[in-house]
């Protein structure tokens, strides 16, 4: 139930549950938690009232993909900075080995690329195809360009 509330941004009904002893980190479609949906819709709010309410930062869903990934791949900066801020690991990786900063490269989402090399994002990892970060922002043709201008 919480699931379904935070999806659609009901902060108040999902404070209400909370409040009333529901699991914060229940995962609902896809192994997704209420933070997960937060992040992606990107409700500040809501992902403020998830971990001061103790959700898990770091949960994997079932692709592997944390709140972090979600983040990084949509490219909300705000969202990013809150979740490294409460410890999120900047370097997990998905089931294809796959972290946030190459998320962030292939999609061309230069802040966020630029908040997670700041806080020790690894440029040098690999996913199972062997692609880098800056692989990924090369081939997508982001190198060279200039930030929020997407591939030629």
């Amino acid at each position: 139930m919480l699931i379904e509330y935070a999806e659609i941004g009901d902060i108040d009904m999902v404070q209400s549950l909370i409040s009333q002893g529901v699991d914060i980190n229940e995962k609902g479609k896809e192994g997704k938690t209420a933070l997960m949906f937060a992040s992606y819709n990107g409700d500040i709010e809501l992902v403020k009232l998830l971990i001061s309410n103790r959700a898990s930062i770091n949960a994997k869903d079932d692709k592997g993909w944390t709140t972090l990934i979600w983040t990084s791949n949509i490219g909300n900066k705000d969202i990013l900075e809150l979740l490294i801020a409460n410890k999120a690991n900047v370097n997990a990786k998905d089931e294809s080995g796959m972290t946030a900063l190459m998320r962030a490269s292939r999609y061309g989402h230069t802040e966020v690329v630029k908040v997670l090399t700041a806080n020790q994002a690894s440029i040098n990892e690999k996913e199972e195809d062997g692609w880098s970060a800056l692989i990924f922002a090369s081939a997508m043709g982001y190198i060279g360009r200039r930030p929020g201008v997407g591939p030629r």
